[in-house]
């Protein structure tokens, strides 16, 4: 997929430059912004970095994409995002959805990424049983919840019984997207990239919150084993928004860990 340069314009991207030219690409979770990163950019801005944060399509300030993206044209997404600024390598940070993105594009353009910090990232396809039989439950009660409530005595009753339903099932952010977004989501969260992971070889820094319940941990132990250079970094007390909840801790990791790339 060709992304269009008219797309690309219309994104709302933060771009500072902190005076070195090695440039650190943040990409936010589903459901954020570019906001997401603002605290953490300020850092790396004031350290030397040069730091781009893009609303990335569909959410903040930037329009949804034309169709039902998956991660390869997100993925896609990036590489002409990066081709537009006229960056040639850097370091890619993404936070759960944009971490996604981060194993997605790195997997395929690997002469472009120095490193990468995954940040509680999703990419690993839940196989365990319970999480199975909530997702098969969650679907045949949608199913059944939508027959049900075509009855015209029951359409009243409709918008706030699929907020009930989805909120049992713990699926919030399908609740919250709206539209192409609704699709985007529903693709996204079926792929699993652990084969993507096994084709990366440039150094990776995870961090994680052992109190994660959206990515769990053992998500985490995953991708650490897949990735040939990588190191796991575990935040016992933080949850899934670890970069909010230890800000100050998640900067000195992720500096320590770039400090010898941009030499």
């Amino acid at each position: 997929m060709q992304v269009s340069q008219t797309t690309i314009a219309q994104v709302p991207t933060c771009i500072r430059r902190g005076g070195s030219g090695f440039p650190l690409l943040f990409l936010h979770g589903w459901g954020s912004s570019s906001a997401a990163w603002e605290t953490i950019g300020d850092f790396f801005i004031s350290s030397g970095y040069d730091v781009i944060i893009p609303d990335l399509p569909g959410f903040g300030d930037s329009a949804p994409p034309p169709a039902a993206w998956g991660t390869a044209e997100y993925a896609d997404w990036v590489h002409e995002l990066l081709g537009s600024l006229g960056i040639q390598t850097c370091c890619l940070v993404g936070h759960s959805f944009g971490g996604r993105l981060t194993i997605k594009y790195t997997a395929g353009h690997a002469d472009r990424i120095c490193g990468i910090v995954l940040v509680a990232a999703a990419g690993i396809k839940p196989a365990d049983l319970n999480a199975r039989i909530k997702k098969v439950t969650f679907q045949q009660a949608a199913k059944v919840g939508k027959g049900l409530f075509r009855l015209p005595i029951m359409r009243l009753f409709a918008a706030p019984a699929r907020k009930i339903l989805y909120r049992a099932a713990r699926e919030h952010d399908y609740e919250k997207a709206e539209g192409i977004m609704k699709e985007v989501l529903a693709r996204v969260v079926q792929e699993d990239l652990q084969a993507e992971l096994g084709q990366i070889a440039v150094p990776a820094l995870l961090l994680w919150g052992a109190q994660d319940s959206l990515t769990p941990l053992a998500d985490g132990e995953r991708m650490q084993a897949l990735l040939t250079h990588s190191r796991l970094q575990v935040f016992p007390k933080a949850g899934h928004a670890l970069y909010k909840q230890f800000s100050d801790e998640v900067c000195r990791e992720i500096n320590s860990f770039i400090s010898p790339l941009a030499r």
